[in-house]
């Protein structure tokens, strides 16, 4: 990828989150059949800084920050204004991301685990949803890290299933609590009769390897159907609940410039 972009979309990510411009929205994971029943709220990042051309989306800077080694920082400083909403709102429940990149201790981490640890009734609110769009550094040394996040009362998701760099040999060292299937299989079943058998197998392993199981990407109540006829429990998608900010709004402006010099930028 062009190292020149991935900068560009970098600072203008940073840029955002020092100026108060990137904030949360949250979007519900449901139990198929009934929607009220909420697992717990994913928290996803919006930028509002710059004209819609310019400002790169999850989608860019992601992976962009992941290419440059600055991922931590993104996934530190999200999970830390998801915890400080748990921490104020007894009733919440939330989740958000943590790159493959980032399941390695140091002190900001560390800090952060000790803070759940101190706090069980937060950590109890609060899923961490593994993406391997990244692969794993060191596979012994995540599985470490993972432990100390489930020994503090975390939940561990793993996101996108089927995709990206996600394994079993992972899967059954962490044993997570949710495992969530790539929206691919489901947006694939609405063509293949082939491609719906392989959502019905695949969801039938992913329940051998945690208890709670969710379908990504439900646009329709078409694919609402197709993850009921696979047996999948659990759903996210707009077609099942949009995104949306809280009142007041979750806003991203927890930023200190260590975190950039200690995770190598």
């Amino acid at each position: 990828m062009n190292y020149e972009r991935d900068m560009e979309v970098a600072l203008t990510y940073y840029r955002a989150l020092i100026q108060g411009q990137a904030s949360l929205v949250f979007q519900p994971i449901v139990q198929q059949g009934a929607s009220s029943i909420v697992l717990y709220q994913e928290a996803l990042v919006r930028l509002s800084a710059g004209p819609s051309q310019s400002n790169p989306g999850p989608a860019q800077f992601v992976p962009a920050l992941e290419r440059l080694g600055l991922i931590r920082v993104l996934d530190h400083t999200v999970m830390m204004a998801v915890v400080n909403r748990l921490e104020v709102d007894p009733t919440a429940r939330l989740g958000c991301n943590l790159s493959a990149q980032s399941l390695t201790s140091d002190a900001l981490w560390d800090s952060l685990i000790e803070r759940l640890l101190i706090h069980p009734d937060v950590a109890a609110r609060l899923t961490l949803e593994i993406t391997e769009t990244a692969p794993l550094a060191n596979f012994e040394a995540a599985c470490v890290f993972v432990r100390r996040l489930q020994k503090a009362g975390c939940r561990i998701a793993l996101d996108d299933f089927g995709a990206g760099h996600s394994s079993l040999a992972f899967a059954n060292a962490i044993r997570p609590h949710v495992i969530k299937i790539d929206s691919s299989f489901v947006h694939a079943a609405r063509r293949d009769i082939s491609a719906a058998d392989r959502l019905r197998k695949l969801a039938a392993l992913c329940q051998t390897l945690a208890p709670y199981v969710v379908g990504e990407g439900i646009e329709s109540t078409g694919d609402i159907e197709l993850a009921a006829m696979a047996n999948v429990g659990w759903l996210q998608g707009n077609g099942t609940g949009l995104p949306l900010p809280f009142n007041p709004s979750l806003d991203l402006c927890v930023f200190d410039t260590q975190k950039v010099a200690l995770w190598g930028g």
